[in-house]
């Protein structure tokens, strides 16, 4: 009895012995993978991690601007109305929110200045505040909330992101207090917009053809990184100043451009098509600056048959009435009687027009620089052609003083002049750079 009893433990221990070395082995072989096979797969992170804030605010929100009917005036005042903006984008994984808070009272009041004031502004605040709240309350993903009695108003967006495709998809746009929607639809249809990383810079966009205008439309908010705390600057590196003398090119064409657009197309029949035409013409010019001691010359040209080509089409697929044949439709309404007629006054500058092309080419000689007070004056304003002139609303024939700055290779013009009877500022910021000779 005790001899089987002991082959049974025997037996027993044998078993278990195995058992054992199996469960080592069987260990050993687990904790070389157990990485994989504990842990939790990691959370993909995409080169846009983190929190971003809204830059840049003034070419942003023009940029917003140009999917809607504003004339001139309304740009003056609508211009500055979000300097104050905190927008917030942060990143998580596939995760995005775009947020902010504000206060209605002064959105208010702006464009108060810049509407017909057919009411008292208390009555245009309660009116504009009860629209603001309906819209608000019509949103099933986005949040928008408004206190009607104090006029603090907050946002929120929630989206993801397609790292892949570079897109932020949202099921509703982006909105600013409910009255500028960045979108080419409808205010609570599904939007995707495209982002991309470019000088440091966040850039979030939306392209499209404009419904009304059947012209190509741009709208893009530029972001910065949150780091730590907000007042840490990223680490400064010593640039070399790049000598004032040599020849300079634009490099900030659209931004610039398209301000110049808002400014000088007003009393003009289909605004928005004359500016989504004219600065898709722009855009990409790069007038140039070249100085010698304290002379500058300033040049540039442009071409205008493309544009010229979209008005008549939109005209003539709209008009309800037959139009006069293509080249004398836009010799007379346009070519000859605009851009000969306001060049004239430019008796400083050295104007070229080729009527056959429709192409204007622009020199302004005999600048001056002063080097003790970092100022270049004109004696006719820089301009492209009749459409964009960077001083004030008046046509290119006033002499006009721009502050100057270098940062390296960078030389930034800079205007800034208060518009007579209104109570608002032209303001202009042109950034060349230096060519390389």
């Amino acid at each position: 009895m005790f001899r089987h009893s002991k082959k049974i433990i025997l037996t027993l221990l044998t078993l278990f012995s195995v058992l054992v070395i199996a469960g080592c082995s069987q260990g050993s072989n687990n904790s070389e993978s157990s990485p994989a096979a504990t842990t939790e797969v990691p959370k993909k992170v995409n080169d846009i991690e983190g929190e971003w804030k809204l830059t840049d605010i003034r070419n942003s929100i023009q940029s917003i601007y140009s999917l809607f009917e504003i004339d001139e005036v309304q740009f003056g005042y609508f211009l500055t109305i979000f300097d104050d903006l905190d927008m917030r984008l942060k990143v998580n994984g596939d995760k995005v929110e775009v947020s902010y808070s504000t206060d209605l009272n002064n959105f208010s009041n702006n464009l108060y200045k810049g509407t017909n004031k057919k009411d008292s502004a208390e009555v245009f605040k309660t009116n504009l505040f009860k629209r603001t709240k309906e819209l608000a309350d019509k949103y099933k993903t986005n949040k928008a909330t408004l206190d009607v009695t104090t006029g603090a108003f907050s946002f929120y967006a929630p989206g993801t992101i397609n790292d892949t495709d570079k897109t932020m998809s949202f099921q509703e746009p982006l909105n600013f207090n409910m009255s500028f929607p960045m979108t080419l639809t409808e205010t609570y249809d599904p939007i995707t917009y495209k982002y991309e990383l470019k000088d440091n810079l966040l850039l979030v966009s939306l392209d499209g053809i404009d419904s009304k205008t059947q012209q190509p439309a741009h709208a893009e908010l530029r972001f910065e990184r949150v780091t730590g705390s907000e007042n840490n600057t990223a680490a400064t590196t010593t640039k070399q100043t790049a000598s004032l003398d040599g020849k300079w090119e634009l490099i900030n064409s659209s931004d610039a451009f398209l301000r110049g657009l808002f400014y000088r197309l007003h009393d003009q029949y289909e605004r928005k098509l004359l500016l989504q035409v004219y600065w898709n013409t722009l855009k990409n010019l790069k007038p140039t600056i070249t100085i010698s001691g304290n002379k500058a010359t300033y040049e540039g040209s442009v071409n205008l048959t493309d544009a010229y080509n979209s008005i008549y089409e939109y005209h003539k697929k709209n008009a309800k009435i037959k139009l006069e044949p293509k080249e004398e439709y836009i010799r007379t309404y346009y070519f000859n009687n605009m851009i000969k007629t306001n060049l004239s006054a430019s008796k400083y500058s050295k104007i070229d027009i080729d009527e056959a092309n429709y192409t204007v080419h622009t020199v302004i000689p005999d600048g001056i620089v002063n080097t003790d007070r970092n100022i270049i004056t004109f004696d006719n304003p820089m301009a492209i052609s009749d459409l964009v002139i960077f001083s004030n609303f008046s046509i290119a024939m006033l002499d006009t003083d721009y502050n100057y700055t270098i940062d390296g290779d960078i030389l930034t013009l800079t205007y800034e002049r208060h518009e007579t009877g209104r109570r608002f500022n032209i303001y202009y910021e042109l950034k060349f750079k230096k060519v390389q000779n």
